[in-house]
């Protein structure tokens, strides 16, 4: 049965609890998107960047963070998410902006995107939705702009529905390299980059790029010169005595009591009790 569009919201307002407590205590689900996000992107030069679907802000705040000169803009259709999201992110270049659709969704000028990113949203999006989102960003991305895409494969919707399905979402579609393939045409962008990658099973989330770039690096490249970099520095940090286990504890503690206490300080005592009694 299909939800209605009040329901859908519905349910991600009341979910923002539950992405708050990730924000604080990690998503690997999120890093995975994030490491592959930075590691693609990272060195490239953007001026205005677009997140469909930005729930609480979270990853709006790291990009704006890497690109501190880039406008970047946040939209979700949850009221919840877009109030919370501006208390504890919002400033003059990073704002966030809330409609039932992306076809609703009013800029303050007609400027081109050169990066528009989606983590786990697409499959979210419905049906009847896809061709409005795809005239969005064939009219809205920058001549050599970037999409990129995170979402559950196939197969991991599959073992959810059969074993918890709690975890599944009013709109939760496969999404196939068929239709990533059908998307690219609706987009006039080319796929070039796909990976599927194991975040708590094997293959069970999987990473796209669109682009009408053609100097891309091939990710089996790519990959193979990131793990080496991986390496040698986390060598050196063990040598300088910042990768031991107890070390690595302390500072992840750190930044918990930080995202704690910008919380308590942003959305007040009793929306952090909430998050820190989410189970």
């Amino acid at each position: 049965m299909e939800k209605s569009k009040d329901e859908i919201k519905k349910f991600y307002d009341e979910a923002t609890i539950r992405k708050l407590s990730g924000f604080i205590y990690g998503n690997n689900r999120v890093e995975y998107a994030w490491q592959t996000l930075n590691s693609l992107f990272g060195q490239n030069k953007f001026n205005n960047i677009l997140e469909i679907g930005s729930g609480i802000g979270e990853i709006c705040h790291r990009i704006k963070t890497k690109f501190s000169n880039a406008r970047v803009t946040g939209f979700d259709i949850s009221v919840e998410s877009i109030e919370i999201s501006e208390k504890l992110f919002g400033g003059p270049l990073l704002t966030f902006k809330r409609a039932d659709s992306i076809s609703e969704l009013e800029l303050e000028d007609q400027s081109k995107f050169d990066l528009i990113f989606l983590m786990d949203v697409f499959e979210h999006i419905p049906l009847d939705e896809r061709k409005p989102l795809s005239d969005f960003i064939r009219k809205h991305i920058s001549e050599k702009g970037f999409l990129f895409f995170s979402c559950p494969t196939p197969q991991h919707l599959s073992y959810l529905k059969r074993n918890i399905p709690s975890e599944i979402q009013p709109v939760d579609e496969d999404i196939t390299l068929d239709v990533l393939i059908q998307f690219s045409k609706d987009c006039n962008l080319r796929l070039v980059y796909y990976k599927e990658i194991s975040v708590w099973r094997a293959g069970d989330y999987l990473h796209v790029v669109f682009s009408n770039q053609f100097n891309m690096q091939p990710f089996s490249d790519y990959h193979r010169n990131f793990q080496k970099s991986i390496g040698l520095k986390r060598e050196l940090l063990r040598r300088l005595g910042f990768g031991s286990p107890k070390r690595m504890a302390k500072v992840e503690n750190e930044k918990i009591e930080e995202k704690k206490q910008l919380l308590r300080e942003k959305l007040g005592e009793d929306i952090f009790r909430k998050v820190e009694n989410f189970k």
